[in-house]
């Protein structure tokens, strides 16, 4: 019976034994699980998490086509070429044309980038830097918006500007070296329009900005061309112009300008007589570049960038009030 009861105990000890071995198997099951939560969380920030996957080559866009909408604003006061010589172009989204853009790829220089800015001396000595490439795009956009047709038509004063785009950071670092011409639509508070339609050849399918554009008054400081700037028509003012035209197309004439001009206000104002009995002054304002590259007045069809502006001016007094819908209503004369 001792020998059964010690045997009994050795049984009781060996199932303690057992016991223990049980508890010791789940605290190191524990510990494992502990381990691999441990490893899950640490060993990624050691080698990097990895991410199951094929590896496909990040697309570099190419350079924009002709045609091309600018989907972003250009500046409006963009330099041309800094004070040490390096031609300041910009980056601009461009893609797919659709509904509203602000402006349009007119060209491409396959190796724009590798023309640099030539130093020049004017007339008095002075020195300046002039970009080979803004002279190509200024032809390339004059040859876009195409003057061929030879239709009249006059638009809202409104005015074709060119701008330089290159590509981006990324796209010089795996060596495109291209240059974009684009033109874009500028009011004359400098503004830059966004509109719908296209530029290409607008003197025939006609250039749609913002609607509201052609239902904004467009009232003048002074009857000089050079030195006057858009006030509101509430206020005291001699001119209003109601259109520009290009005037490149080797048929273009004075006469002809006036002619069409005197038109387009009688239909802008509906006024039986636009003259108001000799007090209002009818007349297209022609300005052209000259030699040395700035603007001067007078009809020119050799400049591809030659305008003129189709006006009303007060010979005798200044207006306070916009012409445009008066029909046979008094002219709004300011006092004094």
């Amino acid at each position: 019976m001792i020998v059964d009861r010690r045997h009994a105990g050795l049984m009781i000890v060996d199932r303690r034994r057992a016991g223990l071995m049980i508890v010791g198997r789940r605290r190191a099951g524990l510990m494992i699980v502990l381990l691999v939560l441990v490893a899950a969380v640490v060993a990624p920030r050691l080698v990097g998490r990895q991410v199951l996957g094929t590896p496909v080559a990040a697309t570099i866009p190419g350079a924009p086509g002709i045609g091309d909408c600018l989907l972003d604003a250009p500046s409006s006061t963009h330099g041309v070429v800094s004070g040490e010589g390096k031609a300041l172009y910009q980056n601009v989204r461009t893609g797919p044309c659709s509904g509203s853009r602000f402006g349009e790829v007119v060209a491409v220089l396959p190796q724009g980038l590798s023309a640099k800015p030539v130093r020049v001396a004017d007339d008095d000595g002075v020195f300046s830097f002039e970009d080979p490439n803004r002279a190509v795009c200024t032809t390339a956009m004059a040859r876009y918006l195409d003057r061929s047709a030879g239709v009249d038509v006059w638009r809202s004063s409104i005015v074709f500007e060119s701008v330089l785009l290159q590509p981006t950071d990324l796209q010089q670092r795996f060596g495109q070296n291209w240059v974009a011409c684009g033109v874009f639509v500028g009011g004359r508070t400098g503004a830059v329009l966004d509109y719908a339609g296209t530029v290409r050849d607008s003197l025939r399918s006609g250039l749609a900005p913002d609607a509201s554009l052609d239902a904004i008054p467009d009232c003048l400081s002074s009857t000089s061309y050079f030195v006057q700037h858009p006030v509101d028509c509430a206020e005291p003012h001699p001119v209003e112009a109601f259109g520009q035209i290009l005037t490149h197309h080797p048929s273009t004439t004075e006469l002809s300008l006036g002619a069409t001009c005197a038109t387009v206000i009688g239909v802008a104002t509906g006024m039986s007589d636009p003259t108001a009995a000799g007090q209002l002054q009818i007349t297209a304002m022609a300005v052209h570049r000259a030699s040395d590259g700035t603007f001067a007045p007078g009809l020119s069809t050799q400049d591809e960038l030659g305008t003129a502006t189709c006006v009303v001016i007060s010979k005798t007094r200044q207006l306070n009030g916009s012409l445009v819908g008066l029909g046979d209503g008094p002219v709004p004369w300011a006092r004094g």
